[in-house]
């Protein structure tokens, strides 16, 4: 993964995280940058082990399916944590798939 040599301050992942091939490679890439602020909005996470479960459009936008990750919000606090990043604020949405809730996490890099 190319990532820019500019300082970068902030990186917002809106409901995109949970639809990578590898989400915590991704993530971690980040956090190595030792980039302030994470955002993870409008993605669904589980308390327990991560979950793969089929997503399917509906037929009247168009027909197809595609593969969904809940994410172990543990698995995703751990690995933050302990790079140093805490959380600074974190939100329920009203969206869900398969009875897993969609959350906003907004992660801080203690200095």
């Amino acid at each position: 993964m190319l990532l820019r040599k500019k300082k970068i301050d902030i990186v917002l992942f809106s409901s995109s995280l949970q639809y990578l091939e590898n989400p915590y490679f991704v993530l971690s890439k980040f956090i190595q940058k030792r980039i302030p602020d994470i955002i993870i909005h409008r993605s669904p996470f589980t308390d327990g082990v991560d979950v793969i479960k089929i997503q399917n459009i509906p037929k009247h936008i168009y027909k197809s399916s595609y593969p969904i990750r809940i994410l172990s919000i543990r698995k995703v606090i751990n690995l933050l944590s302990a790079e140093g990043y805490k959380i600074k604020f974190k939100k329920k949405l009203i969206e869900e798939v398969d009875g897993y809730s969609y959350k906003t996490y907004h992660f801080k890099r203690s200095l």
